[in-house]
């Protein structure tokens, strides 16, 4: 039996990686005391690259092999894998709000008032635009949607859309192959489990 599939904690860092990009961008541009426009379309879209994409490529990698066989069904695993789905997307998330002066989502901390900001400000913006973007995704993922929280754009009702779907699609997944494989584990060689 070949080795279970490894989800690496390099998949699950690459996650944060926005954020960490985020406060280079400021440390960077506060050479001038203040500053008042947000990053470049070509650093937010590199983030969103490593922070979301190469993550999520990585669990359908994962969750194809556990597909393949069912004997590589670890729970560990799976909760890594739902957490870099978490992470991911409350990276799109922070990242379409630190895009724009204009918000995204309302009810989401901003971090571009129009008006120049210190270094000190912007960082405790940022912060605050990420732990609002982990809570948007953890109660879209999980179909909550409590409401206080709001997409206001096109690009992020698609987005909330998207994790919403992923969150279903991945539960009813990962139940139907718990039992799936429950229930071929404990039948005899060559029998049927079903009557």
């Amino acid at each position: 039996m070949p080795p279970p599939p490894r989800h690496l904690s390099a998949t699950l860092a690459l996650c944060g990686l926005p954020f960490v990009g985020l406060v280079v961008f400021l440390l960077w541009s506060h050479r001038e005391i203040h500053l008042l426009h947000p990053p470049s379309a070509g650093l937010l879209l590199t983030l969103g690259i490593a922070g979301s994409l190469v993550p999520g490529v990585r669990v359908v990698d994962v969750w194809r092999r556990l597909l393949g066989d069912p004997r590589q069904f670890r729970i560990g695993l799976l909760f890594q894998m739902y957490a870099s789905l978490i992470l991911g997307f409350a990276s799109v998330f922070a990242l379409l709000q630190t895009s724009a002066v204009e918000p995204h989502f309302s009810g989401m901390a901003t971090m571009w008032a129009g008006e120049p900001g210190t270094l000190a400000v912007h960082l405790a913006a940022l912060v605050e635009v990420f732990v609002d973007a982990l809570y948007l995704s953890v109660v879209t993922i999980t179909t909550v949607g409590f409401g206080d929280i709001v997409a206001t754009s096109s690009v992020a009702r698609l987005m909330v859309a998207a994790e919403a779907l992923t969150g279903v699609a991945f539960m009813g997944l990962v139940l139907g192959r718990y039992f799936s494989y429950c229930t071929h584990r404990d039948a005899p060689e060559g029998a049927s489990v079903y009557r």
